[in-house]
């Protein structure tokens, strides 16, 4: 006398567990079966989301809101991706630092808005890379803007992100626009006066302006 076939364990685990949780591979799940042949055993690189343990498979935990048992299929994410200094100038070193959220397996993939500017790696370790460029010395102003990083992890999981980072490279020197005394006139008897230059340039100042006082006369400057 035989028994009747046992259900099928995918089956009850379909039915505790479908719809919580979502198979993104192509793998057809079957539940309605009262007896079946078929495995299991869940495909080296399916991909189950979860909300706890209990909605993944024997065996599997829930690792970062993915089924996991032991293997990584979680894809890394971008946390930095900047340029050092942020505003370049002519015949300077700029450095572009990219931060991943797991160890990287490989450079990652810079992409740029029109030519590539030829940044080169510099440094690959742990969660983060360093790529290089020498500015030229001359030539016009120009904006470099990074769009895009493509990462590796050291399982190959692969991930892209959609980034806007600029970075501007200033080779036009500052001019002086305007320079006005608050007064034509002063005192060269003691306490003296207190003059005041105001000057204007034609961009945003970095470092206070050098100043050079020509003395005409005997009068003292302090």
């Amino acid at each position: 006398m035989h028994s009747a076939p046992p259900r099928c364990r995918l089956l009850s685990w379909c039915v505790r567990h479908v719809p919580p949780i979502h198979v993104t591979t192509s793998v057809a799940l079957v539940c309605g079966m009262a007896s079946c042949v078929f495995s299991e055993d869940v495909p080296p690189h399916a991909r189950i989301t979860c909300k706890g343990t209990a909605e993944c498979p024997a065996s599997f935990r829930c690792d970062g809101g993915v089924c996991s048992n032991g293997v990584d299929v979680v894809p890394p994410s971008l946390v930095d991706a900047s340029f050092t200094p942020p505003i370049a100038r002519g015949a300077t070193r700029v450095l572009v630092e990219v931060t991943a959220s797991e160890a990287l397996g490989g450079p990652p993939v810079l992409t740029f808005r029109g030519a590539d500017p030829g940044f080169t790696l510099a440094n690959l370790a742990g969660t983060r890379a360093t790529f290089a460029l020498d500015t030229a010395a001359t030539g016009p102003d120009e904006t470099i803007e990074l769009t895009a990083v493509d990462l590796v992890d050291v399982a190959g999981n692969g991930a892209h992100a959609d980034i806007d980072v600029v970075l501007p490279i200033d080779r036009t020197p500052p001019s002086l626009s305007s320079l006005v005394p608050n007064r034509t006139r002063y005192s060269a008897v003691s306490p003296f006066d207190r003059v005041t230059i105001t000057l204007d340039a034609s961009e945003s100042l970095d470092e206070p302006p050098a100043s050079l006082l020509v003395l005409l006369g005997d009068a003292p400057l302090a």
